[in-house]
């Protein structure tokens, strides 16, 4: 019998490393299988918070993501995502209360406010600024140049005048007009 057990150790230790070889592919081809499952789960997910958190950005009044549909992190990072868009909202009010106040006490100034920027192209106007120009609408986004055709305007806009001031006739009234630098937007 020992004889016959050290024939058949070669065809054993064969068929054995066949064995072992076959479930190592096959548990390998298990592992490929679940890591890519796992990938295309979390991935879902992340799409999804992803589709939410755009959605809540192109909404006028975002819907909050709803945290509690994920999981571990991807919740973390929602609950973020609404954190971040109540402060966004609350900050867009406070600066449309300020825009609001400053129109309002632009406005209440019986004289002439005209707000032009580096383009020439009017940004603000009041009720005094109508009323010098014998206008009816805000001309906002329309050039001074159609608005007022003095020349000294033009040169004052320029920064070509001496001062930061010129005066000019607009009949029936004299006028007289201050350049200030008007910060740019988003500065």
């Amino acid at each position: 019998s020992g004889t016959w057990l050290a024939s058949n150790l070669p065809d054993d230790a064969a068929g054995l490393r066949e064995l072992l070889l076959a479930a190592g592919l096959i548990g390998l081809g298990v592992a490929v299988f679940m890591s890519g499952l796992a990938s295309h789960l979390v991935s879902r997910e992340l799409r999804l918070l992803v589709r939410h958190a755009r959605e809540a950005v192109d909404a006028d009044r975002p819907a909050p993501v709803p945290s509690a549909r994920y999981g571990g992190e991807l919740a973390g990072l929602a609950g973020s995502f609404n954190r971040l868009a109540e402060e966004l909202e609350a900050n867009l009010d406070r600066i449309a209360g300020a825009r609001d106040q400053m129109h309002a006490v632009i406005d209440a100034i019986p004289d002439a406010v005209l707000a032009i920027d580096a383009h020439g192209v009017v940004q603000l106007a009041n009720r005094g600024a109508l009323a010098m120009l014998g206008l009816e609408r805000f001309p906002v986004g329309r050039p001074i140049v159609e608005l007022l055709r003095a020349p000294e305007i033009q040169r004052l806009l320029a920064g070509a005048l001496d001062g930061d001031q010129v005066v000019f006739e607009l009949p029936p009234r004299q006028v007289l007009a201050r350049r200030a630098p008007m910060p740019e937007r988003g500065t």
